[in-house]
């Protein structure tokens, strides 16, 4: 089952990746396109690969930080040092006989 959920996540990665850099591409190969004016469709296109590209960013900077905060969540309680009691007599079992 572990082998399983690892080769989805990389599946689903490599798509993302692959969207990613085809927006890149398609929008750096058609920046100086001759736009047709109102309704261009390659105009259309590259709004909506930035649409995606921001909304990727956007994503990615919020699992970010989710995954940061529930890291430092999960690992603050171990860093946190024990209260120390400070030692008394009674708590070191002294026996104070003559």
């Amino acid at each position: 089952m572990e082998k399983k959920k690892r080769s989805i996540a990389l599946f689903l990665f490599v798509i993302i990746v692959f969207a990613l850099s085809f927006s890149i591409a398609y929008i750096a190969a058609e920046a100086d396109h001759i736009c047709s004016g109102q309704g261009c469709a390659i105009c259309h296109e590259m709004q909506a690969c930035a649409n995606f590209l921001h909304g990727a960013g956007t994503a990615l900077t919020t699992v970010t930080v989710s995954a940061c905060v529930v890291y430092f969540l999960l690992t603050a309680p171990r860093c946190i040092p024990a209260p120390r009691h400070a030692a008394t007599l009674v708590s070191l079992k002294v026996r104070l006989s003559n």
